[in-house]
């Protein structure tokens, strides 16, 4: 699933993430206007770090006034949750089950809200930017439990505390 880092408060582009393993935060889900093939959602996410004590902290930027706020993350999607969409691969991540035939958008989407996830974010480069721009891509997303022991980025195997940061 492609991601869009958000536009920093003052206009300017915001710092993309590095690739690395992030715990989401489904923010909010949104209508968005209608795409090529039909009604699509709006996903905001907050993002966290690990830290190498194994606890989790927000990813902060700066906008170019020197403010510093809560780094977010979000994309659009169909509003489908066929087999196959990615709504309902992420749904089923953060929710930590399949879904049922008949649940609809409207009840995931509230199920979802406040929901964690422990996603794999790979930066790319976008294709054809002039000056090099990127995007960062969910390789993987699955689910997030308080005290769960988690696997950090390479090479950096912690437990993670029983809070988390958001």
């Amino acid at each position: 699933m492609p991601f869009n880092d958000v536009t920093n408060k003052d206009g300017s582009a915001s710092t993309p993430l590095e690739s690395a393993t992030y715990l989401l935060k489904v923010e909010s889900l949104e209508e968005a206007e209608p795409g090529q093939f039909g009604p699509r959602m709006k996903w905001i996410f907050g993002v966290a770090e690990q830290a190498d004590n194994g606890s989790w902290t927000p990813v902060m930027v700066f906008d170019s006034f020197g403010q510093e706020y809560p780094y977010q993350l979000y994309a659009w999607t169909s509003d489908k949750l066929s087999p196959r969409a990615t709504a309902r691969a992420c749904a089923e991540g953060f929710l930590n089950r399949e879904l049922d035939e008949g649940e609809t958008g409207a009840q995931i989407s509230q199920a979802m809200i406040g929901c964690f996830g422990l996603a794999n974010i790979k930066r790319e480069l976008r294709p054809g930017s002039d000056p090099p721009s990127y995007k960062a891509v969910i390789q993987a997303i699955g689910p997030f439990k308080k005290g769960q022991k988690v696997a950090a980025p390479p090479a950096k195997k912690q437990e993670a505390e029983e809070a988390v940061p958001f």
